[in-house]
């Protein structure tokens, strides 16, 4: 049994000899793309990643969280779905997320259930770039103290 197992076996353990029988949290991660490289065209925007969650009952506190390196200044822009189509339509738009033009972007953001576009925008450039990505939605899922079964 790894290290992380054992303590949750522990925690479980210890959590049953309290009497308590609610549920606890552990955090956990979905990763979407690690270090996944892209070339995006000189003048061109790209959606590099889509995600929808749900309100769940047994999860909180979701983050996006990761990081693009890029060779030349660009921008990551991430939009829920009402936004990304106002900015595909060029309209205007609220982003939950907008860098700014780096070459290193890094974020760790606060979000809510709902249906999420990570664009990369190099409009702004002559040349082609290439960048390697990273994201990652990060949240704390219930780990329900009855899932071995009964008390031993």
């Amino acid at each position: 049994m790894n290290r992380k197992g054992l303590f949750l076996l522990i925690h479980i353990l210890l959590a049953s000899a309290c009497g308590r029988s609610s549920a606890e949290f552990t955090a956990t991660e979905r990763t979407l793309l690690r270090n996944t490289p892209f070339e995006i065209s000189a003048g061109e925007w790209v959606v590099i990643g889509r995600i929808v969650f749900v309100e769940q009952g047994n999860s909180r506190n979701q983050r996006f969280t990761g990081s693009v390196q890029a060779a030349s200044p660009l921008n990551l822009l991430i939009l829920e779905q009402p936004d990304f189509l106002n900015f595909e339509a060029n309209q205007a738009f609220e982003p939950t997320f907008d860098s700014g033009q780096s070459t290193s972007i890094t974020f760790d953001i606060p979000v809510d259930p709902g249906g999420y576009q990570f664009v990369i925008d190099n409009r702004g450039s002559t040349t082609p770039v290439n960048i390697t990505a990273t994201i990652v939605l990060a949240q704390e899922e219930v780990i329900d103290p009855n899932i071995l079964g009964p008390q031993l």
